[in-house]
């Protein structure tokens, strides 16, 4: 994963966008040398959050690990959860 600061990310954004969509890099930018946020495709964002989403509601004293993993799977590899 690439890193640049915030000012280089202001003139480079196009760039950094169309390097997230067509290549699905991700790229950290940083604030004062510190990681302040991550770009990355709208694809792997929604993957992101509905991964986070399944952990969310997860039981870990009741439901089903195997179950929950078998999500997170369909969910990486572009299915729905």
């Amino acid at each position: 994963m690439d890193e640049i600061s915030i000012e280089e990310a202001r003139s480079k954004l196009g760039d950094i966008v169309d390097r997230a969509r067509l290549a699905g890099q991700s790229t950290v930018i940083t604030r004062h040398g510190k990681a302040a946020a991550v770009l990355m495709s709208a694809e792997d964002g929604r993957r992101l959050a509905a991964i986070r989403d399944v952990l969310a509601r997860f039981d870990w004293e009741h439901d089903d690990r195997q179950l929950a993993l078998e999500r997170i799977e369909r969910i990486a590899d572009g299915g729905q959860s």
